[in-house]
């Protein structure tokens, strides 16, 4: 069976994390998709749709962890089952709504070849919210990777992922995406607006995000849910 895009969730193990991927594992049932940790441990119930990434190296926070996971996957799992049927690859944050009846019909609209889409940031690069690759530009930034990781470890993987597709000549495609960052909880009713519009959403609150963040998601998916 081929699929149009699978999707790849960078995450870790935290209890806001957990609770927005029980959501996601429910979301993505039927699509080719993959959450992706990098605990040093193995006593978190593991899912079979779940992958540990361990690295050699010491690490800043944040970074290059996230860039290491996705070239990491890229390189071990593309090619493998169901992933070789995928013509694109979605590379998402945990606290990044998949709005995927929207998101479905913007990837079919999409060039299936030298493809990086997503929220563009400035005119510049497209946000690590989530970022759309096309198989070609997927092995383009592997490459990339493998002759300048030595030049990338301080630097944020959004902007890795831009300079790649700047160097191998992949032009960037907007994808409109909502920001939930300002404290507030959307209502039933605006939430159905907001998911009528935009099939990437950003949900990232710095106070209260257990909180804050819980409850925009439960709004999200329940207005997501198709009616009984």
């Amino acid at each position: 069976m081929r699929h149009r895009f699978g999707i790849v969730t960078l995450t870790q193990n935290e209890p806001l994390y957990n609770y927005m991927d029980g959501y996601k594992r429910q979301q993505y049932a039927g699509l080719p998709h993959v959450f992706i940790y990098n605990e040093p441990n193995d006593d978190r119930p593991k899912a079979e749709t779940d992958l540990i990434y361990r690295s050699s190296r010491q690490h800043f926070a944040g970074s290059p962890m996230m860039i290491e996971k996705f070239v990491w996957f890229l390189k071990t799992h593309a090619d493998t089952p169901p992933w070789n049927s995928c013509s694109h690859f979605v590379r998402a944050n945990s606290s990044t709504f998949l709005n995927l009846p929207l998101l479905e019909r913007a990837i079919e609209a999409l060039p299936t070849t030298a493809c990086y889409a997503g929220s563009i940031n400035g005119g510049k690069f497209v946000s690590g919210t989530c970022i759309i690759l096309s198989r070609d530009a997927a092995a383009r930034l592997v490459d990339y990777y493998r002759w300048h990781a030595w030049r990338r470890s301080r630097t944020e993987d959004d902007l890795v992922i831009a300079k790649a597709m700047r160097k191998k000549h992949v032009s960037m495609t907007d994808i409109p995406m909502r920001l939930l960052v300002d404290g507030s909880v959307p209502s039933e009713s605006e939430a159905q607006n907001i998911l009528e519009h935009y099939p990437l959403i950003r949900v990232r609150n710095d106070v209260d995000r257990m909180r804050v963040d819980r409850a925009i998601w439960d709004a999200l998916y329940r207005c997501s849910r198709p009616p009984i």
